[in-house]
């Protein structure tokens, strides 16, 4: 990701409440104490967010809920990872296979596609390095390992009222 100072100040509004987003994805699935740098960066991102709103007399994801989920919906993907952002190549070789490590963490629930279904089951391993998952799926007898595009989490309903509260 560029450097956000040199561009259009909607392009960089649009910019900062993703990064918000992705922030409060990461402060959610992290564990402490590294989910607390991110509860942190989420903090300066909304006040960022919002200084620009007011100066600008623009609407942002905290003022629209339409926007929000809109915004949501951008940075989730139907199957496999969401779009998580880093600002430079080093930072995600660094980085994202910890964000896919505790994206997809052990004893998660996901939603696995199996042939032409979807069943619930749940994480047993996470293969960083291979992008795939060994899962447990109720009514078979062995795990299965399938890749992370063929895979979606099921979040609890704290993580899903935590990311209605921005």
């Amino acid at each position: 990701m560029e450097k956000t100072r040199d561009i259009p100040i909607c392009d960089l509004f649009i910019r900062l409440q993703m990064e918000y987003i992705d922030y409060k994805v990461k402060s959610l699935i992290y564990r402490s104490p590294y989910c607390d740098k991110y509860v942190n960066i989420c903090e300066g991102k909304k006040s960022k967010i919002k200084k620009i709103a007011d100066s600008n007399h623009l609407n942002s994801i905290f003022q629209s809920k339409e926007k929000y989920d809109k915004m949501k919906e951008n940075f989730f993907n139907d199957w496999g990872l969401p779009n998580f952002e880093y600002r430079t190549k080093s930072c995600k070789d660094m980085m994202s296979y910890y964000d896919n490590l505790y994206y997809f963490s052990k004893n998660s629930s996901i939603v696995a596609q199996i042939g032409d279904e979807e069943l619930l089951g749940e994480i047993i391993f996470n293969n960083v390095k291979g992008q795939c998952l060994t899962v447990r799926i109720p009514g078979f007898k062995d795990y299965l390992e399938i890749d992370y595009g063929r895979a979606r989490r099921v979040f609890s309903k704290s993580f899903l009222e935590s990311m209605k509260n921005a």
